[in-house]
């Protein structure tokens, strides 16, 4: 997900993508983590973007005039802004802060053409809010769901390898 995000930075000017995870800080280590990824390989000087590491401004901005930033996850870190979303381990949230976080982010769609939120997650705890809701919606084929859901079935064997080798996108 975080090479189609920058990929979409790098080649469609003005995208504006923000990003966040179960927890501001797991967001911003893997903000982190692309940053020294970009500088070994596309550093500023070979066209890469340039990189903002201070707490709380986390951000890669482009010559092209995208930006990908980081912000917690919380609904008003979103609010009055306007970008594509992408959320990291959204199961992790209680419907009551999975509900806050999709009210903050949702408005942020609406003066983008062809806006996009991107939910990805495994298993977890809470059977309910924004990633369930989103996961069943995307089973039944709603509009303005997609799926991509690499999953066991109910009968498959969860000791049994094949059954990895099939549903594991790795």
């Amino acid at each position: 997900t975080w090479a189609w995000m920058l990929g979409r930075c790098e080649t469609i000017p003005e995208s504006q993508w923000i990003t966040t995870a179960q927890a501001g800080i797991k967001a911003r280590d893997r903000f982190m983590s692309v940053a020294r990824m970009l500088e070994r390989n596309y550093p500023e000087e070979d066209g890469g973007p340039h990189i903002y590491r201070g707490a709380g401004h986390e951000a890669f901005e482009w010559s092209n005039g995208s930006r990908l930033s980081v912000a917690s996850p919380k609904g008003e870190s979103f609010r009055g802004d306007g970008a594509n979303v992408y959320i990291d381990e959204p199961q992790e949230f209680d419907a009551t802060r999975s509900n806050d976080l999709r009210q903050g982010i949702m408005p942020l769609l609406d003066t983008l053409d062809g806006g996009q939120v991107v939910l990805s997650g495994t298993a977890g705890r809470t059977r309910g809010g924004w990633f369930l809701s989103a996961l069943e919606a995307g089973r039944k084929g709603a509009p303005g769901f997609a799926l991509s859901e690499h999953a066991a079935r109910d009968l498959d064997d969860p000791d049994d390898e094949s059954v990895w080798l099939a549903v594991h996108p790795g």
